[in-house]
């Protein structure tokens, strides 16, 4: 590494320290009166990981606002993650709630298990996709977000996913028939 290029790192980094030091209590304060159910600390990290990445992109006039935001941003990402993850919790529970006792509709039972052996055929990104459609009732704008796709295009993958749960569904079905007739 060269002389230059060792001095602008120290001087970006002198500066993304002052810059710290100048707004990390006030940011701090923001986010414990704004978002009171936040972890103001693990927010406040969060945006100043943010902010370092993004440093040179960062207008000087526009830094207080563009910290804030991105709290506010983190801060609703991890609500909505909050969120989504005790819906899932919830959902798996009550599926699991049966088990515990006597199934009476044995086709019920034998439909379930065929689903779940026919996810356990497709790959990973499939089984990733479904869940996030069935379990977490994500919407294809929020499993495009997640994937960092386009919208048209979480949507056609999650298509193709359901047609081929659908088709080792019917494959299974098919050999359960099959197997019930020897």
């Amino acid at each position: 590494m060269n002389r230059g290029r060792a001095r602008a790192e120290l001087s970006a980094r002198a500066s993304f320290e002052a810059m710290v030091r100048e707004h990390q209590r006030p940011l701090h304060t923001h986010v414990r009166l704004v978002y009171p159910s936040a972890s103001a600390e693990s927010v406040v990290n969060a945006t100043f990981a943010a902010a370092w990445q993004h440093f040179d992109e960062i207008p000087p006039e526009a830094l207080t606002t563009w910290l804030r935001a991105t709290a506010r941003h983190i801060v609703l990402n991890t609500t909505r993650s909050d969120r989504r993850w005790r819906a899932l919790t919830s959902k798996v529970a009550q599926m699991d709630a049966p088990r515990d006792q006597e199934a009476t509709d044995s086709d019920t039972r034998l439909f379930v298990h065929v689903v779940t052996s026919a996810m356990s055929t497709l790959s990973r990104s499939d089984r990733e996709l479904l869940a996030m459609c069935a379990l977490e009732d994500l919407t294809t704008e929020d499993i495009a977000e997640i994937l960092g796709v386009r919208p048209d295009a979480a949507k056609a993958r999650l298509s193709r996913a359901r047609a081929r749960l659908r088709a080792a569904v019917d494959q299974l079905e098919s050999s359960e028939e099959e197997g019930g007739r020897s």
